[in-house]
């Protein structure tokens, strides 16, 4: 519903407000929260993260969190679709999680804008709340083939940061 969506993009808004630092790099170890989410197209379909991990070519799964006016999304997404296509011939699979609403042709324009080749769902305050989000955008969640959480960032970021976090959660883990 309008009111819905009007809701949400406040909750978002005033978090976003709130979170002007980046926070760093960090690493844990925790079960990925399950979703299933519409992809922000003409007849999107819905996508599932434990669909996207049980494909056999997939290695791991980068979910990147973002809105389209954030002026750090719009700086990071660039930087995510490059990362994109050198990585997902290694098997990683970016998945966008867009927080506000946005009609197709926009996200088609944005899409076009910043080179995005990989699939944006549209989010909701259930997927906010589950992957705690209160750092605000752009967040970065790096998800094993196992479907655990291996490696967080929130905020600005460079490629050489993203290569990082995932050759680094590529790593077995020793416990």
């Amino acid at each position: 519903t309008q009111e819905g969506k009007t809701i949400f993009s406040i909750i978002i808004a005033l978090f976003l407000v709130f979170a002007t630092a980046s926070i760093p790099l960090a690493a844990i170890y925790y079960p990925a929260p399950s979703f299933e989410l519409k992809e922000a197209v003409e007849n999107g379909a819905n996508t599932s993260l434990d669909a996207v991990l049980k494909d056999k070519d997939t290695k791991g799964v980068m979910l990147y969190f973002m809105t389209t006016w954030w002026p750090a999304c719009g700086q990071a997404s660039p930087v995510v679709a490059k990362f994109d296509e050198s990585y997902k011939k290694k098997g990683i699979r970016v998945i966008g999680i867009l927080l506000t609403p946005a009609d197709v042709k926009y996200m088609n324009e944005y899409k076009k804008k910043h080179n995005i080749k990989f699939p944006i769902l549209y989010g909701n305050i259930k997927i906010v709340e589950e992957y705690h989000i209160e750092h605000g955008v752009p967040a970065f969640f790096f998800i094993d083939k196992n479907g655990m959480v291996r490696k967080v960032l929130f905020g600005e970021t460079t490629l050489e940061v993203m290569e990082e976090l995932v050759d680094g959660a590529l790593k077995p883990v020793i416990i």
